[in-house]
């Protein structure tokens, strides 16, 4: 888009818009705008004051490209967003509905950027200009007349010049040294204080039959590429997922996830082609620090994605090793089928489910098929299985040698893979009970990548188990502050102030905080149940723990025996009645003999205990690892056998 007024300056509320270098300036400070939505700008300012129509303003900003009208609102959108301004209570753009837009601020024409004048832009009332006209001769006649009179008392008038010349020189120094230093500060607050940031599922443009699995996968695409970078925190995936909705506002989530920065954006796909507008916001005022559009087909994604985070980077004003620059251009496939299958695959995983689990070990499957070096789905594949076999929905011996296959190929690949020797370790400790291993798991992943959240966390339940609380305590804390908000994380620490510390009120107040977050949070009821039942209040624990059981997916016929039983025997008729539940229960899934053993030991009947935790051992149940600190096992520690199963696990006395 070209004109004659393309190259003037235009002035209004505190920006200045340069037509001639493109570029917005508020207080001195350039303004972060996508080359269309500057071209938006820019027509709507020439013509402010007047409606333009949206056909308009779409063919002659998107005269090469195809669009929709939801490329203009979300572009209208991004503008606002720069401006400070807000749809409803329009300052600088207003919406007129049906037709288009009107640029409705006062705006004045910048004539000479050397001179501090200023005259009313075209399409201001030039009622004034045979004024302006008049006042100009007259100035000139009087110069004249003074350059023609003759000179009066000339020492005395020479003898103010050059005072006067040094004030001036004086306060200009002052003003341009009070200038460059205020730019120096603006500029180190928009860039070096900024060490957090939340990449934003991107939002679609069509209004249904979105990818879903694209709008996330792009997000943890980028989250990966962006957490190579040592210097900055970025949150995960399992931080940001609750953020994809269309009507979401950045600077509200990264207040939420507790970031100085937001990375978002837009993406529309349409046949073989994929638009994607990226946006890095400041989220203390809102300020955009960068922002681009990038207009490719799909199987050039990977190249869209490389070019989001080099320059996120750059607005960021990060100086990256050589190391971290290979991260960012890191490519784990050149397969888009391989990547679309694995972008399904991520999607249903971050949902947390058994069912979606399932769907997810599909989806990775297919992508490691369809490009058998692609790491990252060798790497998915371990997630799922290790998960399924902590969550029992599998035999252990089932779940975790396939968990370790997949992160030893994975590593295979690229022994660079923080998630891979995460996993590996992982499976590692929870069924080799080979402590070695994973530490140096754990540690080699955490090297990797500092940012992994999972890793910190992991690492921090292996060091509970070897009685290192304060490193404990430490890795949690760095899991923490990667993500403040993270479930698993927070389950950690109330388990430890229960297990090792024994701290039951600060652990159940802990319990509650996350149940005030989530109150779907299954994990958290059975734990806070546990602590109601070392305080010695029953009821209490019964009521938790039938929420639990229910958020679960127990049946509602299981929760009222298991309640009927409490009623009429107590807590022993509670822990029978749950003995006979899970009985039922293994016909039709797996059940760990932990469980089992834990009711057992509750109840006193010490055989019995030691009989299913035998079975467990078997099994090789990564739920013995508890065993060390867990108050349930109280009743069997003086007793022989304890020890010796803690001997045989290699677990520390």
């Amino acid at each position: 888009m070209t004109s004659e007024n393309s190259q003037r300056i235009y002035a209004f509320g505190a920006f200045r818009l340069d037509g001639a270098e493109r570029v917005l300036w508020c207080e001195g400070k350039p303004v972060a705008l996508t080359p269309k939505a500057f071209e938006v700008l820019l027509l709507l300012v020439e013509r402010h004051g007047h409606v333009v129509e949206k056909n308009e303003l779409m063919e002659r900003v998107w005269a090469d490209a195809f669009v929709e009208e939801g490329n203009l609102k979300a572009t209208v959108s991004m503008l606002r967003r720069a401006l400070g301004d807000e749809a409803d209570a329009a300052r600088y753009v207003e919406t007129m509905p049906r037709r288009g837009y009107r640029f409705v601020a006062p705006v004045t024409e910048i004539e000479d950027e050397g001179v501090d004048v200023a005259r009313p832009a075209r399409g201001e009332d030039e009622a004034g200009a045979g004024e302006a006209d008049e006042s100009k001769a007259a100035t000139e006649s009087k110069a004249a007349t003074v350059e023609t009179a003759p000179p009066t008392k000339p020492n005395s008038a020479r003898r103010y010049v050059r005072p006067l010349l040094i004030a001036c020189v004086a306060l200009v120094t002052l003003a341009l040294a009070g200038y460059f230093i205020r730019s120096r500060r603006m500029e180190s607050a928009r860039t070096e204080e900024i060490k957090s940031i939340a990449v934003l599922p991107f939002k679609s443009l069509v209004a249904s039959g979105g990818d879903e699995y694209l709008e996330l996968g792009l997000a943890d695409t980028l989250i990966t590429k962006l957490s190579g970078i040592r210097r900055i925190t970025v949150r995960p995936t399992s931080a940001v997922r609750k953020y994809g909705g269309a009507e979401q506002d950045a600077v509200a989530a990264g207040r939420e996830l507790q970031v100085e920065s937001v990375l978002e954006g837009n993406i529309q796909r349409i046949n073989d082609r994929i638009r994607v507008t990226a946006r890095l916001v400041r989220v203390s005022d809102g300020v955009p620090l960068w922002a681009d559009q990038f207009d490719e087909k799909f199987t050039d994604i990977f190249s869209v994605e490389d070019a989001i985070s080099q320059k996120a980077a750059g607005a960021l004003a990060l100086r990256l090793s050589g190391e971290e620059r290979q991260q960012l251009a890191k490519r784990y496939t050149e397969s888009s089928e391989a990547y679309q299958f694995y972008l399904e695959g991520r999607y249903f995983w971050n949902k947390r489910t058994a069912e979606d689990t399932g769907r997810a070990i599909k989806y990775f499957a297919q992508a490691a098929d369809s490009d058998s070096h692609y790491a990252l789905a060798y790497s998915g594949l371990a997630d799922c299985y290790n998960m399924m076999g902590y969550w029992n929905l599998t035999q252990p011996r089932e779940a975790f040698p396939k968990a370790k296959e997949a992160a030893i190929k994975a590593l295979e690949i690229d022994d660079t893979l923080a998630e891979a020797h995460a996993s590996l370790a992982y499976a590692e400790l929870e069924f080799d009970w080979d402590a070695a291993r994973a530490e140096s798991g754990y540690k080699r992943a955490i090297n990797l990548n500092p940012n992994y959240e999972t890793a910190h966390q992991w690492y921090a339940e292996y060091l509970l188990v070897m009685g290192r609380l304060r490193e404990a305590d430490d890795e949690a804390e760095s899991a923490r502050r990667i993500d403040p908000l993270s479930m698993p994380v927070r389950m950690f620490i109330a388990s430890k102030s229960y297990e090792a510390e024994r701290d039951y009120d600060r652990a159940i107040g802990q319990l509650k905080q996350m149940i005030e977050l989530d109150p779907g949070f299954a994990p958290a009821y059975h734990l806070l149940g546990a602590c109601y039942r070392e305080k010695g209040l029953n009821d209490r624990a019964v009521e938790a723990w039938l929420k639990g059981a229910t958020l679960d997916g127990a049946p509602p016929e299981t929760t009222r025996r298991l309640r009927k039983a409490f009623e009429e025997s107590g807590m022993s008729g509670y822990l029978r009645q749950e003995i006979a539940a899970l009985g039922e229960d293994s016909q039709s899934r797996y059940v760990s003999p932990v469980f089992v053993a834990m009711d057992y030991a509750l109840l006193g009947e010490k055989d019995h205990a030691f009989e299913w935790l035998d079975k467990a051992y078997d099994e090789r149940s990564g739920w013995l690892l508890e065993l060390r600190f867990d108050p349930v096992w109280d009743n069997l520690r003086a007793d022989p056998r304890f020890a010796d199963l803690l001997r045989r696990m290699g677990i520390p006395q």
